[in-house]
């Protein structure tokens, strides 16, 4: 393998890696971990949710109030990657599940998302970090839990 594929390769692991990584601490509710994706001024929109990533954390703080729990399954992202200049561009589908809590009338129900983050993202000093991610949402459904 050339060195230019080599660094390619290795520059979509290191992707992936961050993407994935970025929604498992989503899941666990790890502020510094999902903060330590973006890059500073990184832009956010996700819909019901635009801003800085600073504000991205304290938007999901409040919203894990609203869940009992959160599972994100990712799949594998697609990944364009520019290797000299440090750009790259990903979009990846994920099923989100959230886990509501009981309403006044004791019903649970579980909110199931079909969605892509739509990722920019450059590489400085050797790190990956977004500096963009755009979420659509294409389907939604909620379903009572047992």
């Amino acid at each position: 393998m050339s060195d230019a594929g080599l660094s390619l390769l290795l520059a979509e692991r290191e992707i992936a890696r961050l993407l994935l990584g970025c929604a498992r601490a989503i899941d666990q509710r790890d502020v510094r971990r999902v903060r330590s994706c973006f890059r500073d001024g990184a832009r956010v929109d996700q819909g019901d949710f635009a801003g800085d990533a600073d504000a991205l954390v304290e938007w999901l703080e409040r919203g894990w109030l609203d869940a009992d729990r959160s599972w994100h399954q990712p799949g594998a992202p697609r990944i364009d990657v520019d290797v000299a200049a440090g750009q790259a561009e990903a979009e990846t589908l994920c099923i989100a599940v959230h886990a509501l809590p009981r309403d006044a009338a004791g019903i649970s129900r579980q909110r199931l998302d079909g969605l892509r983050w739509l990722d920019r993202l450059d590489q400085r000093d050797g790190d990956w970090r977004i500096v963009e991610r755009r979420a659509v949402v294409d389907w939604t459904q909620t379903l009572e839990r047992g």
